[in-house]
């Protein structure tokens, strides 16, 4: 421990190659997992306020959208649900209770490339290996319901689907150019989520995000947090730190007790 020629401690730096190359190391690491935190809150704002404002415009026929971004915009369309493939998107759980989506596609009259129509979820059997059969209107139908399109990210597991498709087929997701590409046919750019009263529709409704702006800040607080933290440990583990800060309290107690 250094002493000052007075008697006091004086503060010195005693660094641990090891101990510092560590702090080193994760500082980084937990800075940018705060920085990436927030840049997520950032992204989940701008989803959430394309989604309510392409959710308060009126519902348009499919064929007058404007070629602004359509993500989650109401739209109808009148035509065909064609009746195979039906696609049984696996491991959705509502309620508390396993399921499935059921996704087919829809033939606008207007001649616009199919739809791929996500009619939502119904329960699943509790042997599963039994598929459910769930056969949609025949007819011409006027369907309505927000287009989506997957968001970027996320990790996507092989499910080992691959053409051709069975009439009933599960999957263990679905997105419009994974099915295009199954098919060997163009789609329609995004997939309708029917609302509720649809012909065709099952349970409905899907959350906008999984996790809001503030869950995500705070999650980067904690990062931050821990990075203080680690600045802190090391500074205390490399040098006297601690035995100064006493030895400073000690002589201001000293004064104060002289000055009175």
């Amino acid at each position: 421990m250094s002493k000052a020629t007075n008697g006091s401690v004086a503060f010195a730096w005693q660094p641990s190659r090891v101990g510092v190359f560590l702090s080193l190391l994760f500082l980084p690491l937990l800075l940018w997992l705060g920085f990436w935190q927030l840049d997520r809150a950032d992204q989940k704002r701008l989803i959430l306020a394309t989604y309510q404002a392409n959710q308060a415009a009126a519902s348009v026929a499919l064929g007058e959208l404007d070629g602004a971004d359509a993500q989650y915009r109401r739209v109808r369309v009148r035509g065909r649900y064609l009746p195979t493939p039906q696609l049984v998107i696996d491991n959705r759980v509502r309620h508390g209770r396993p399921g499935y989506e059921i996704a087919q596609l829809f033939a606008p009259s207007d001649g616009t490339p199919p739809l791929l129509v996500n009619r939502g979820w119904v329960a699943a059997d509790l042997d599963r290996r039994t598929l459910p059969v769930l056969p949609a209107p025949t007819g011409e139908q006027t369907v309505e319901g927000s287009l989506y399109r997957r968001l970027p990210g996320g990790l996507q597991l092989d499910d080992r689907v691959a053409a051709p498709l069975a009439d009933r087929q599960r999957v263990g997701w679905l997105d419009v150019p994974r099915l295009a590409g199954w098919l060997a046919r163009p789609l329609y750019p995004y997939q309708l989520r029917l609302e509720r009263g649809a012909p065709g529709a099952l349970e409905v409704g899907w959350p906008v995000v999984a996790i809001y702006p503030q869950k995500h800040t705070g999650y980067a607080v904690q990062w931050f947090i821990m990075a203080a933290v680690l600045v802190l440990l090391t500074v205390l583990a490399n040098s006297n730190l601690a035995a100064w800060l006493r030895a400073q309290r000690t002589k201001t107690t000293e004064r104060d007790h002289d000055n009175s």
